[in-house]
């Protein structure tokens, strides 16, 4: 799938399967390794091909506005993949090296593949080259006929300088021929070199380099599918996928450069969790029971850090893992999707009920052995739905909760062991000179400078003032960095020992608030009510569109506030806390006044009660499957300065025209309205979602949808049903491909 943006700029190519079968039926052989592959599909299972992903794909994409944007397909230029293929196209290409292609794409590692031929004599590209050598991992795949191939045998060399030069793994496939006929060019591979020898057009030394290369890299630790079990391919996709995501290390989650005085509560953690750890490595898991740590604290204390860095010291002990970020944010269903795709290396796939998901995890994961961290857990039902029956998983595993409720605990079900209980471990404030040591670091970079000191002589102060809350230190030394102004920190100072130990961070928070300009504050409480887990790259179409000021600018300067944290994938992540606290804000006024209505009980109240006014710039409402909820258009009219609109799987009657008419974005998946949709005004829009709504196939209504929508940035549409009923992938367009379609 190729994906670009802006009119020409975005739009996908998809072959279906009949495109592929007609290929095949040109010679019988090529349709028995078809009929090979499809019989290997139906042994792997159909969520390897067709699962699709939690996250929108617009990798690479740079841009300072939406019409600047380039394409993000990977160039020759600044792109670096994490996994190079190597392989004689003729034997494997068609079967094994097109799964394990997919296997690591649907595993969200970024993978080049090279499907052009050279001619006989011709040196592979600098692109390919260049490919090589920003690749962090090579695989080799070795196949009877490979050193046939004069840029497979090219391709090797530069793998080996690389390895050489940058330390690039190199993962050798012995496919069909064995590490020995590789290593010392018997057999198939001696054959290829006589008929190297006679050729004129390569030299002695190159060949004598390729042989040298081939003993070496023959010599490496692979995978040998002859000692795979039963030589299934399927073992053998598995194994390589788990060695290149752990080397990867793709399951790590981000955590701070920053960090003071943890390694007494990581070392207390691992004693509760049964793992051996010395001089900072964790070496063994001990006990065949499943364990439950939960690490309590009141809010902002750092409970959510220390289940991170726990979690990257001992992924790796561990069959799989998963660490499920905000479990309060997220519907039960989505983080019960996101767990079984974590532990499956896979992608999301739908959950129907709450119920239907607690059976297919017990399942899919009874035999194996996982760590499972759920973050801020506030309820039990999220405990029950998500891991509460123990015996759903292997001998070994264990699993962390986040939480300042420690009754939430008492949800796990330990089965037959009657005294099993979920162990504690509570975080308290940090210790003053830790306190004080975080605060330089985020306020000064370290050490303060001589011509702050007299701004630093008041740093004893403010931290003991802040009561040793991480989070409130961090914020508060972010806020004062930017103004060193000694009467500015007494002024924050005489605020701050005002308040108790409980509203210490919130004060913080408010003195950050109010330092941002107006467009930052609406971005803010967008993301807190909206758009987290959202990539950030997409809501500033919208808000280009809604306000003056680059939104990628005020994105930046609110990740340097600690507004915003690193995200995975581009996503828009930020503090439980701070979600909380943006939405409080905006709670604080009475309901027809508020401008974001996100909860779904205030969303039909609203409406229902015809209280919509010009305040409301957001709705977000998701009907349950069931629902016998309905709406009118009407009901949305006098919400003029509506921009965001979520609808999913809402049934709406009624006139469309009386829809807002200044909507930027319309998200409205599973719509039952297409054709009406054609009379609504959306002139205004830049972000459409109809995903897994039953589209109209006549291209006649889609051509006069798509006509009406001139600002469209962004559109996307169900592309594709798949044979056994399952929702496929969403397919990203632009407005002139959905006419042309």
């Amino acid at each position: 799938m190729v994906l670009v943006v802006n009119k020409t700029q975005i739009y996908s190519v998809v072959l279906s399967p009949s495109n592929s079968c007609a290929l095949c039926e040109r010679t019988r052989e090529r349709r028995e390794r078809e009929r090979e592959r499809e019989s290997e599909r139906e042994r792997i299972g159909p969520w390897r091909f067709y699962s699709f992903s939690r996250v929108m794909a617009f990798a690479g994409m740079k841009r300072k506005c939406p019409e600047s944007c380039s394409t993000l397909w990977p160039s020759s230029s600044g792109i670096n993949y994490e996994v190079f293929l190597n392989f004689r196209g003729a034997d494997t290409r068609e079967f094994f090296t097109d799964l394990l292609y997919r296997d690591l794409k649907n595993a969200e590692i970024e993978v080049f593949k090279d499907d052009e031929k050279l001619l006989a004599g011709e040196e592979i590209d600098q692109g390919l080259k260049d490919a090589i050598k920003r690749s962090r991992i090579s695989i080799a795949i070795f196949s009877k006929d490979y050193a046939s191939s004069k840029s497979c045998l090219m391709e090797l060399e530069q793998m080996w300088e690389c390895r050489q030069s940058y330390g690039q793994i190199i993962i050798p496939i012995f496919y069909d021929v064995s590490p020995h006929v590789v290593k010392h060019q018997t057999g198939d591979f001696a054959t290829s070199f006589e008929k190297h020898e006679k050729d004129d057009k390569v030299d002695s030394n190159t060949i004598q380099k390729w042989k040298e290369v081939l003993q070496l890299v023959g010599g490496l630790t692979g995978y040998e599918r002859e000692k795979i079990n039963g030589r299934r391919v399927t073992d053998l996709l598995d194994e390589v996928v788990t060695r290149v995501w752990q080397a990867l290390r793709k399951d790590d989650q981000v955590v701070t450069d920053k960090l003071v005085g943890i390694d007494l509560h990581v070392q207390e953690m691992m004693t509760k969790l049964g793992v051996v750890y010395s001089h900072g490595q964790a070496m063994k898991v001990c006990g065949e029971d499943v364990r439950v740590v939960g690490i309590c604290g009141m809010p902002g204390v750092g409970k959510t850090t220390l289940a991170k860095v726990v979690f990257n010291k001992i992924h790796e002990l561990f069959d799989e893992c998963s660490f499920l970020n905000g479990v309060n944010s997220e519907e039960v269903q989505i983080s019960q999707q996101l767990l079984i795709a974590d532990l499956r290396k896979g992608k999301p796939e739908p959950v129907r009920s709450s119920s239907k998901g607690i059976k297919k995890i017990k399942s899919l994961f009874n035999n194996m052995k996982v760590l499972i961290v759920l973050d801020d857990v506030r309820e039990v039902e999220q405990i029950e739905a998500l891991a509460g029956d123990l015996t759903c998983f292997g001998p070994g595993s264990r699993i962390i909760v986040t939480t300042h409720r420690r009754d939430v605990l008492n949800a796990f079900d330990f089965g037959e062991d009657k005294n099993g209980a979920a162990k504690e471990y509570e975080v308290k404030p940090m210790e003053y000179q830790d306190a004080l040591q975080l605060f330089r670091k985020h306020v000064f970079q370290g050490d303060a400078p001589q011509d702050v000191s007299e701004c630093d002589s008041l740093s004893p102060d403010i931290v003991e003032a802040l009561g040793g809350l991480p989070m409130a230190i961090e914020l508060q030394a972010k806020y004062l960095k930017n103004n060193m102004k000694i009467q500015f920190w007494k002024r924050s100072l005489k605020s701050l020992q005002k308040y108790p130990l409980e509203e210490k961070l919130e004060a913080a928070l408010d003195a950050s608030y109010k330092s941002l300009d107006d467009c930052a504050k609406k971005i803010f409480l967008d993301i807190a009510c909206f758009f987290i887990g959202k990539d950030e790259r997409i809501p500033p179409y919208m808000w280009e569109e809604a306000w003056d000021g680059d939104p990628l600018r005020k994105i930046k300067h609110l990740r340097d506030m600690h507004f915003l944290e690193d995200g995975e994938n581009n996503e828009l992540r930020m503090h439980d806390l701070l979600r909380d606290y943006g939405r409080k804000l905006v709670k604080s006024k009475v309901l027809h006044e508020r401008c974001r209505i996100w909860n779904h009980r205030d969303a039909l109240s609203i409406l229902k009660d015809g209280q919509g006014t010009k305040s409301v710039e957001g709705i977000g409402l998701t009907v349950e499957e069931g629902c016998p909820d309905s709406f009118n258009c009407e009901q949305f009219w006098e919400m003029s300065n509506l921009r965001y609109l979520r609808l999913d799987r809402a049934k709406i009657q009624g006139d469309t025209t009386k829809l807002p008419q200044n909507l930027r974005w319309l998200d409205w998946r599973e719509c039952h309205l297409i054709p009406e949709l054609c009379d609504m005004h959306l002139r205004e829009l830049v972000i459409l979602d109809l995903s897994w709504s039953p589209v109209a196939k006549d291209s006649q209504i889609w051509s006069r949808f798509m006509e009406k929508v001139e600002k469209l940035k962004l559109g996307q549409k169900l592309s594709a049903v798949l044979h056994d009923g399952q929702r496929g992938p969403r397919s990203f367009r632009s407005a002139q491909d959905e006419v042309n379609s």
